[in-house]
């Protein structure tokens, strides 16, 4: 098992790609045991599951190993707690609507000694003043519970706070397989009933992405789930 003093070393030198993936691995393991409650362990590690390795370590690539990033809709903190373990270097303001959530969130930044790199905070997405600059952002799986007409204002706003070529990571689900987007539905239907529901397809979030001042390079992420991952790698164009 990597040590924090290992973890310290990791922004110093390179690794090969297979250690890496060991790293990537134990680190996830560290971070879903430092939760206390059993139930929420349980959850963490199905959004684990959910969220494989191989889209995991394919979002991972795309966030700067040094700067600030932005987490938004960071639920119980897992992937800013997991990414910050990757590199010191990454300063990670991370924002959830659900108080408990964040408060959990902090208890677990303390036990991995990560209280330095993460600033949790609660508010919502539709609220947050976008006001301090930072050098990523990345959401996941939270755009299509966002009412639509609220979205290109959104998207915006990332747009405003990254410099030229900034990175904006958006993974979601899209419409196709149909029978993947079927079951996605009814499980976002059973967590979350009342909240808006809308899946874009390919096409129409690359040109909404698009419209607000980004180039956008497409992953379809492959996975033996029935879950229609996609992933957008987004580059701010222009200066600031």
């Amino acid at each position: 098992m990597w040590e924090r003093s290992d973890i310290l070393q990791i922004s110093e030198r390179e690794l090969t790609p297979e250690e890496f993936q060991v790293f990537l691995r134990q680190q996830k393991a560290r971070v879903i045991h430092s939760y206390d409650e059993i139930i929420i362990r349980g959850y963490c590690y199905v959004r684990f599951l959910i969220m494989n390795m191989r889209i995991i370590e394919e979002i991972e690539q795309y966030i700067p190993r040094r700067g600030r990033i932005l987490d938004v809709g960071c639920g119980f903190g897992l992937f800013s707690l997991l990414f910050a373990s990757c590199s010191e270097s990454r300063q990670f303001i991370s924002f959830d609507l659900n108080s408990k959530r964040i408060a959990i969130a902090k208890n677990v930044r303390g036990k991995l000694g990560l209280t330095e790199q993460i600033d949790f905070r609660t508010c919502d997405l539709l609220d947050y003043g976008f006001d301090e600059k930072v050098d990523a952002i990345f959401v996941l799986d939270l755009l299509h519970h966002i009412p639509q007409t609220e979205v290109p204002r959104i998207l915006r706003s990332f747009h405003d706070v990254l410099p030229g070529g900034g990175t904006l990571i958006i993974k979601d689900v899209t419409t196709k397989p149909w029978f993947k987007m079927v079951f996605t539905w009814l499980l976002d239907k059973l967590m979350y009933y009342t909240a808006p529901l809308h899946y874009y397809e390919k096409s129409d979030m690359i040109s909404l992405v698009k419209e607000q001042g980004f180039d956008v390079k497409f992953h379809h992420m492959i996975d033996i789930l029935p879950y229609p991952h996609v992933l957008y790698v987004c580059r701010k164009t222009g200066g600031n």
